[in-house]
């Protein structure tokens, strides 16, 4: 609603594959292509100003995920996933972008018939990534903006168990 032309194209894809009865790989992949121009801005001293035309806010030019899961007859299993995100501008007023980044989750346990119990790790190797970007002046000494990063979820450790009730 704020530019004055947008365009937005791009594919997705998805891939299932039992490799064995035992092994279950999964893949997505998806390209984005976007653009937008007419954004209108203030200026540092009051004056309206067209910012140039480029890719759209949060608008990563890939995203991919890929995944392999074993699972034992008797009931034991393990996936490992991996999660990759390309840069992205953090909003259409200023040209701070995120870096690109990977993250690894684990999930290892048991799944029997009434219950279940798994341990897991998500961001396996702590990684710092930016979801969200602010860039304005905060500090009444120096009126230069700067940028804040909100950063997504660190290594998260947890244990799941699940029982199942009835039938």
């Amino acid at each position: 609603d704020n530019a004055a032309k947008g365009r937005n194209y791009g594919i997705e894809g998805s891939i299932r594959w039992l490799v064995l009865p035992s092994l279950e790989l999964e893949g997505s992949f998806g390209l984005l292509k976007t653009r937008a121009s007419g954004f209108v801005s203030v200026g540092e001293t009051g004056e309206l100003q067209e910012l140039p035309s480029r890719a759209q806010a949060h608008a990563p030019n890939y995203q991919a995920a890929l995944s392999a899961t074993y699972r034992h007859p008797l009931g034991w299993m393990a996936r490992v996933d991996f999660t990759a995100l390309d840069a992205f501008y953090f909003d259409h007023d200023h040209n701070q972008r995120s870096r690109s980044y990977t993250l690894t989750h684990l999930r290892a346990g048991y799944a029997g018939e009434k219950w279940s119990a798994y341990a897991w790790v998500r961001n396996l190797f702590d990684k710092e990534y930016a979801v969200r970007g602010f860039f304005f002046a905060n500090d009444p000494i120096d009126s230069n903006p700067q940028l804040f990063i909100q950063h997504g979820d660190p290594r998260v450790v947890g244990v799941t168990a699940e029982w199942k009730f009835g039938g």
